[in-house]
Order: structure tokens, then C-alpha cells, then sequence
């Protein structure tokens, strides 16, 4: 199971809140909020990702037309040890950078 995965999640001491979403239907995800608005998550892949596999620590944008729904800003995903990261929230880019570096930081 996903939890049982041993992720270490950036700031872990300033996160806000934690959401656990497990159904028979999909991956289990978690959703991570912080206080200055970033937003987390994280699901296990079962089969080839879509999305890069970074080697040199930083996020792109997915696509230009996927924005977040709430803050109309770019939603950034990657791929590591098999999770994909969904980075968003009404944050400055330099959050996201920083936020990427520290979850390859984490090894």
C-alpha cells in the first residue's frame, strides 16, 4: 500500500492537512495541503507514466491547458520511484522548484 511506501514529503513539520483517498477502483493518493497554499499529492503508477521522469530535479508543466481549477495557475507533475507528484496551488513557481528539489533531496 502506499503508506507503507516509506515517502518522506517535503516540510514535513509544516504540513496543514492530510488526505488519504483509497477506493477498489483506483491507486490510493494522498493529498497534502500546506499553509502557504501548495498542494500535494501523490499516487503509485501501475503502468508507464505519461509524464517525464526527471533526472535533473525539476518540474514541468504537464500540459499549458491543465490549470488548477481553484487558482487558474499551471498543475506540475513528475514522476519518481514509481509515484506520481501533483504539484499546484495559488504559489509562486519558485515554491514548486523548491518543493521538487526537496523530494529528490529526500533519498
Amino acid at each position: 500500500m502506499l503508506l507503507r511506501s516509506e515517502l518522506r514529503f517535503p516540510d514535513e513539520d509544516q504540513i496543514r492537512s492530510v488526505q488519504v483517498y483509497d477506493d477498489k477502483f483506483m491507486e490510493p493518493e494522498i493529498r497534502i495541503r500546506y499553509p502557504n497554499g501548495l498542494r500535494l499529492s501523490v499516487t503509485r503508477l501501475r503502468s508507464p507514466s505519461p509524464y517525464p521522469v526527471l533526472s535533473h530535479q525539476k518540474a514541468v508543466p504537464s500540459t499549458k491547458e491543465l490549470r488548477d481549477d481553484q487558482t487558474e495557475k499551471v498543475v506540475y507533475r513528475f514522476v519518481k520511484d514509481d509515484f506520481l507528484y501533483t504539484l499546484h496551488g495559488d504559489v509562486p513557481e519558485q515554491v514548486i522548484s523548491d518543493t521538487v528539489l526537496q523530494i529528490f533531496r529526500n533519498e
